[in-house]
Parts: structure tokens; sequence; C-alpha cells
């Protein structure tokens, strides 16, 4: 299953600087309906546009409504 990402996903971070984001997640219908409803645990890679080589994932969750 492949989430995407639903909106802007781009943000500014100065170096050194910790920083919040909320970002939305759509999955197709069809994926949904085959998957149990509930949490889900998901990663979502986060990497610098100016050096490529710079990648952190994070742990997520995305959650389907019963």
């Amino acid at each position: 299953n492949h989430l995407k990402a639903d909106g802007d996903t781009r943000f500014t971070v100065e170096a050194g600087a910790v920083s919040t984001a909320i970002v939305s997640v759509q999955l197709p219908l069809a994926d949904a309906e085959r998957m149990s409803r509930g949490s889900h645990k998901i990663e979502l890679e986060v990497r610098s546009e100016d050096d490529r080589a710079l990648t952190v994932t994070e742990k997520a969750a995305f959650f389907l409504p019963r």
C-alpha cells in the first residue's frame, strides 16, 4: 500500500533548529477497503532539498476509521 502526502509538503527549518509539522496522507479507497480498521504504523521520510543526502525517517501512525 502506498500513502500519498496531501497538500504542501515543504517546510523551512533553519540549520540546527527543531520544527514540528502536520502532514496529511491519503490512501486510495481500494487499498483502505482491504486493510483492517484502526491504527497502522507508518514511516515518513524527511529530506533536505539543498542536500538530498540529509534524510531522516520518522515513525508515525495512519488511522483508518471503523
